[in-house]
Protein backbone atom coordinates (compact mmCIF):
# COMPACT_ATOMS: atom_id res chain seq x y z
CA UNK A 1 0.00 0.00 0.00
CA UNK A 2 1.23 3.36 -0.92
CA UNK A 3 2.11 6.35 1.41
CA UNK A 4 -0.27 7.24 4.22
CA UNK A 5 -3.58 5.91 3.37
CA UNK A 6 -7.04 6.78 3.88
CA UNK A 7 -8.06 5.04 7.07
CA UNK A 8 -12.39 4.01 7.42
CA UNK A 9 -13.12 1.73 10.79
CA UNK A 10 -15.62 -0.86 10.79
CA UNK A 11 -18.67 0.89 12.73
CA UNK A 12 -21.12 -1.22 14.45
CA UNK A 13 -24.11 0.87 13.27
CA UNK A 14 -22.85 -0.39 9.81
CA UNK A 15 -20.59 -3.64 10.22
CA UNK A 16 -20.80 -4.71 6.51
CA UNK A 17 -19.63 -1.15 5.46
CA UNK A 18 -15.80 -1.36 5.18
CA UNK A 19 -15.97 -5.15 2.94
CA UNK A 20 -18.67 -3.19 1.09
CA UNK A 21 -16.32 -0.90 -0.19
CA UNK A 22 -13.66 -2.92 -0.30
CA UNK A 23 -15.55 -4.93 -2.85
CA UNK A 24 -16.26 -1.75 -4.94
CA UNK A 25 -12.44 -0.77 -4.78
CA UNK A 26 -11.75 -4.14 -6.39
CA UNK A 27 -14.53 -4.55 -8.47
CA UNK A 28 -13.57 -0.47 -10.31
CA UNK A 29 -10.18 -1.70 -10.37
CA UNK A 30 -11.23 -4.69 -12.41
CA UNK A 31 -13.32 -2.94 -15.06
CA UNK A 32 -10.61 0.02 -15.21
CA UNK A 33 -12.10 2.76 -13.13
CA UNK A 34 -9.96 3.09 -10.66
CA UNK A 35 -6.12 2.02 -10.23
CA UNK A 36 -5.44 2.35 -6.18
CA UNK A 37 -5.50 -0.14 -3.58
CA UNK A 38 -7.45 -0.98 -0.97
CA UNK A 39 -7.56 -3.68 1.49
CA UNK A 40 -9.43 -4.53 4.91
CA UNK A 41 -6.83 -4.90 8.41
CA UNK A 42 -7.30 -5.06 12.29
CA UNK A 43 -6.21 -3.51 14.65
CA UNK A 44 -6.33 -5.34 17.86
CA UNK A 45 -10.41 -6.27 17.60
CA UNK A 46 -11.16 -3.27 15.45
CA UNK A 47 -11.36 -3.85 11.52
CA UNK A 48 -10.18 -1.08 9.45
CA UNK A 49 -10.29 -0.37 5.37
CA UNK A 50 -7.12 1.20 4.25
CA UNK A 51 -7.61 3.38 0.87
CA UNK A 52 -4.31 4.10 -0.78
CA UNK A 53 -4.21 7.85 -1.97
CA UNK A 54 -4.33 8.06 -5.42
CA UNK A 55 -3.62 12.24 -5.28
CA UNK A 56 0.02 11.60 -4.05
CA UNK A 57 2.88 10.76 -5.51
CA UNK A 58 6.05 9.72 -4.19
CA UNK A 59 9.51 10.79 -6.10
CA UNK A 60 12.72 10.00 -4.58
CA UNK A 61 11.18 9.69 -0.75
CA UNK A 62 9.17 13.17 -1.47
CA UNK A 63 5.61 13.03 -1.09
CA UNK A 64 3.60 15.62 -3.08
CA UNK A 65 0.52 16.64 -3.75
CA UNK A 66 -1.22 15.62 -7.18
CA UNK A 67 -4.02 18.82 -7.28
CA UNK A 68 -7.64 17.73 -7.21
CA UNK A 69 -10.27 20.03 -7.30
CA UNK A 70 -14.18 18.28 -7.37
CA UNK A 71 -16.38 19.13 -9.67
CA UNK A 72 -18.26 21.08 -6.74
CA UNK A 73 -15.45 23.72 -6.87
CA UNK A 74 -14.70 23.56 -10.35
CA UNK A 75 -18.54 24.74 -11.13
CA UNK A 76 -17.94 27.37 -9.06
CA UNK A 77 -20.50 25.69 -5.66
CA UNK A 78 -21.09 27.60 -2.13
CA UNK A 79 -18.97 25.37 -0.55
CA UNK A 80 -20.66 26.11 2.54
CA UNK A 81 -23.45 24.76 1.79
CA UNK A 82 -23.56 20.99 1.54
CA UNK A 83 -26.77 20.88 -0.81
CA UNK A 84 -25.36 22.29 -3.31
CA UNK A 85 -23.45 19.45 -4.83
CA UNK A 86 -26.63 17.16 -5.50
CA UNK A 87 -28.76 18.26 -8.64
CA UNK A 88 -32.37 19.07 -7.09
CA UNK A 89 -35.07 17.41 -9.12
CA UNK A 90 -37.45 19.80 -8.52
CA UNK A 91 -35.08 22.81 -10.23
CA UNK A 92 -33.34 21.02 -12.29
CA UNK A 93 -31.68 23.74 -14.17
CA UNK A 94 -30.80 25.58 -10.91
CA UNK A 95 -27.31 27.65 -11.62
CA UNK A 96 -26.53 27.30 -7.63
CA UNK A 97 -26.62 23.40 -7.81
CA UNK A 98 -24.52 20.64 -9.47
CA UNK A 99 -26.03 18.97 -12.45
CA UNK A 100 -25.60 16.28 -14.94
CA UNK A 101 -26.11 18.42 -17.86
CA UNK A 102 -23.85 21.14 -16.14
CA UNK A 103 -20.74 18.77 -15.09
CA UNK A 104 -21.01 17.00 -18.54
CA UNK A 105 -20.56 20.46 -20.21
CA UNK A 106 -17.68 21.44 -18.14
CA UNK A 107 -15.62 18.09 -18.59
CA UNK A 108 -16.84 18.42 -22.52
CA UNK A 109 -14.42 21.92 -22.22
CA UNK A 110 -11.65 20.46 -20.97
CA UNK A 111 -8.53 19.24 -23.77
CA UNK A 112 -9.71 16.07 -24.54
CA UNK A 113 -12.95 16.48 -23.27
CA UNK A 114 -15.34 13.83 -25.14
CA UNK A 115 -12.93 11.13 -22.95
CA UNK A 116 -13.93 12.62 -19.92
CA UNK A 117 -17.38 12.74 -20.60
CA UNK A 118 -16.71 9.16 -21.75
CA UNK A 119 -15.17 8.11 -18.18
CA UNK A 120 -17.62 10.14 -16.20
CA UNK A 121 -20.66 8.47 -17.90
CA UNK A 122 -18.82 4.62 -17.10
CA UNK A 123 -18.17 6.13 -13.64
CA UNK A 124 -22.53 7.14 -13.62
CA UNK A 125 -23.01 3.74 -14.94
CA UNK A 126 -20.75 1.75 -12.48
CA UNK A 127 -22.02 4.17 -9.32
CA UNK A 128 -25.93 3.14 -10.21
CA UNK A 129 -24.78 -1.04 -11.29
CA UNK A 130 -23.08 -1.43 -7.44
CA UNK A 131 -26.37 0.57 -5.66
CA UNK A 132 -24.30 3.84 -4.56
CA UNK A 133 -26.75 6.57 -3.70
CA UNK A 134 -23.69 9.48 -2.98
CA UNK A 135 -22.95 10.37 -7.07
CA UNK A 136 -22.57 13.73 -6.48
CA UNK A 137 -20.43 16.49 -7.31
CA UNK A 138 -17.97 16.42 -4.69
CA UNK A 139 -17.63 12.54 -5.21
CA UNK A 140 -15.90 13.37 -8.82
CA UNK A 141 -13.09 15.20 -9.73
CA UNK A 142 -10.48 16.92 -11.78
CA UNK A 143 -6.86 16.32 -11.91
CA UNK A 144 -4.71 18.30 -12.67
CA UNK A 145 -1.45 17.20 -14.19
CA UNK A 146 1.67 18.58 -15.74
CA UNK A 147 0.54 16.22 -18.83
CA UNK A 148 -2.79 18.24 -18.74
CA UNK A 149 -6.30 18.09 -16.71
CA UNK A 150 -8.17 14.76 -16.75
CA UNK A 151 -11.14 13.10 -14.76
CA UNK A 152 -10.02 11.39 -11.25
CA UNK A 153 -10.54 7.94 -10.74
CA UNK A 154 -13.48 7.04 -9.51
CA UNK A 155 -13.20 7.07 -5.65
CA UNK A 156 -15.57 7.17 -2.72
CA UNK A 157 -18.55 4.80 -4.48
CA UNK A 158 -19.48 2.25 -1.58
CA UNK A 159 -21.78 -0.39 -3.01
CA UNK A 160 -24.85 -0.17 -1.03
Amino acid sequence: MGISPHLKPQLPARPTRIFDEHYSHLLSARIGLSQYGSDIRKAGRTAYLAIERFDRDVAQGTVRLRHQEDLAQALGLDWRNTDVKFQDPQWPSDPKRATARRIGELLGSIPGGDHAVEQWLRQLTFRVAIGDNDAHAKNAALMHLATGTELSQVYDAPKR
